[in-house]
């Protein structure tokens, strides 16, 4: 009796901690079970292992693993692409996930606003607090100045323009004040609004285990400390006051 008590304690306790993570987080199940598309869906897919020519062969497009999922695409056409999953009764301590961006700069003579520009985000946000655990937003003209790096010159979105491409990040945040919280990723990815240019985000490995990101054909990691626990922590004092 006792042994059958036990072998259903941790077939329960088995089962929350499944049902409060990410389902499909590496997309190794080969589509986008768990996860919703959003804006124009018909630019984003499943990627599988290879390289991406706009990065001039120096990208892969899925971090580890058979495949990926890429948001957007390099074709223009002023759409905005996003790709979210929320997870409620979040339960574990940690939370990785790795992404990597391609954006095209105008190089024509046409004058682009920064708010014309391509651009993407990269985003968990805490709903049980309305506190965001990470963002990461840049368009075209205001990239990082590290971890960034030129790619291809074309015209594969309809006009000319120089590709700028990301390392792949390995984003860690310490969720172990969000035990219990209902989470949300959510990664956008947005052409340039006149319609030339192009931008898109590759997502892969979301869950709790560190990614593991490709040495091939440069090793070139760059691990991101999640901080925004510190602005929940701060929500926490302020309730109790």
């Amino acid at each position: 009796m006792k042994r059958l008590m036990l072998v259903l304690l941790s077939s329960t306790l088995f089962a929350t901690s499944a049902w409060a993570g990410f389902i499909n987080g590496g997309f190794e199940n080969g589509n986008l079970s768990g996860w919703t598309l959003g804006g124009y869906t018909a630019d984003s897919g499943i990627v599988t292992p290879g390289t991406d020519s706009n990065a001039l062969n120096l990208l892969g497009r899925t971090s580890n693993g058979n495949y990926a999922v890429r948001v957007g695409n390099q074709g223009g056409s002023a759409h905005t692409s996003s790709i979210s999953q929320t997870v409620a009764n979040w339960q574990d301590v940690k939370v990785w996930f790795a992404w990597a961006a391609l954006l095209q700069e105008p190089t024509n003579q046409v004058y682009h606003t920064p708010g014309e520009m391509p651009d993407y985000s990269v985003s968990l946000f805490d709903l049980t607090t309305s506190t965001s655990l990470y963002n990461s937003a840049f368009n075209v003209t205001n990239l990082p100045p590290t971890g960034w790096h030129t790619g291809a010159i074309n015209s594969v979105a309809g006009s000319p323009g120089l590709w700028h491409y990301s390392d792949w990040y390995a984003v860690n945040l310490d969720t172990s004040l969000v035990i219990g919280h209902d989470l949300r990723l959510t990664i956008t990815a947005s052409d340039c609004s006149l319609g030339g240019h192009g931008g898109y985000v590759y997502l892969d490995q979301v869950g709790s285990q560190q990614p593991i990101i490709p040495s091939v054909p440069e090793p070139s990691t760059v691990i991101l400390l999640g901080v925004g626990v510190a602005g929940l922590a701060m929500w926490r004092r302020n309730k109790k006051s």
